[in-house]
This record gives C-alpha cells, sequence and structure tokens, in this order.
C-alpha cells in the first residue's frame, strides 16, 4: 500500500492528469497528496479504485475510527425537567 504522492512520483504522474481521471480540480488533488486536505470515503474509494487499489482506505490513516474518540451516545430526544 502506498500514499497519493508516492503512487503519483512513482509513474511520473502530475496531479492535474490523476485530477481529470477523477473529475477533480488539481489543486484538491495536490492537497490530498500533500496532506493538506482529507478526503471523505466516497473520494477515498474513487482513488482506491482508480489506483487498482494500490492507494487503499489505510493510507489515509486518519480515518481509522480509533483517531476520531468515542462515538457520541446516542441522542435521547428532548428531554423535559421535572416541575
Amino acid at each position: 500500500m502506498q500514499t497519493l504522492a508516492s503512487y503519483l512520483k512513482a509513474r511520473g504522474l502530475p496531479a492535474s492528469e490523476f485530477a481529470d481521471k477523477l473529475g477533480l480540480n488539481r489543486v484538491t488533488v495536490w492537497r490530498l497528496a500533500n496532506r493538506k486536505q482529507n478526503p471523505s470515503l466516497a473520494l477515498m474509494l474513487r482513488i482506491r479504485d482508480a489506483t487498482d487499489g494500490e492507494v487503499g482506505l489505510d493510507a489515509w490513516g486518519q480515518h481509522d475510527a480509533s483517531s476520531h474518540g468515542p462515538a457520541p451516545a446516542p441522542s435521547q430526544g428532548r428531554r423535559r425537567r421535572a416541575s
């Protein structure tokens, strides 16, 4: 598994060309490759598919569920104060 930056570099692929392939702006691809922007899950899946799995979901690290802390408690709805 490799990062987007290493994938692009290994292939001599400009960010603009990869961006065109995904229908993205080249600046967005540059920001993703340089970890200045975090991709959504949907975009991670598109990148994984476009790279034939070479840049997988685990390449993004920060999207590991454990990095976001504990899950929020389920909503209890509106509580009424006792009178």
